[in-house]
């Protein structure tokens, strides 16, 4: 009557199952990268929340707080020959370094001396 198109169907019951059914498929598929995201995010921000509540705001009690400040105070156990040769090995490392180079016979060893008696058969 007036133009309104379907005035009807809002007082029926849903006659079309596989019609509503479709649409609500399509609009699943229309939000859900938004649903998605949005569950990101609330995960994102849960899992920041419970990081900075177990170390940001650690409070300790006095009895934890001098039994973590008394294993910080013990001494490191000093292994003097696991340091010495540890050293030793450093010195020896730095005299390789630092050794003069010496020219060893390579693996064209025969050729170069051929070349070498050449250049001095030449200047001869």
């Amino acid at each position: 009557m007036f133009g309104i198109k379907g005035r009807d169907t809002f007082n029926k019951p849903f006659t079309n199952r596989a019609k509503v059914a479709r649409m609500l498929k399509e609009k699943w598929i229309r939000y859900f990268p938004f649903i998605l995201i949005l569950l990101a995010c609330i995960v994102i921000a849960y899992v920041v929340y419970v990081w900075y509540v177990y170390v940001h705001t650690k409070e300790l009690t006095e009895t934890e707080r001098m039994t973590y400040i008394n294993e910080r105070r013990q001494e490191v156990v000093f292994r003097k020959k696991k340091f010495d040769q540890v050293k030793d090995g450093i010195i020896m490392r730095e005299e390789r370094f630092n050794a003069k180079y010496e020219e060893k016979n390579d693996i064209f060893y025969h050729i170069n001396t051929q070349k070498q008696e050449e250049n001095q058969n030449v200047t001869e």
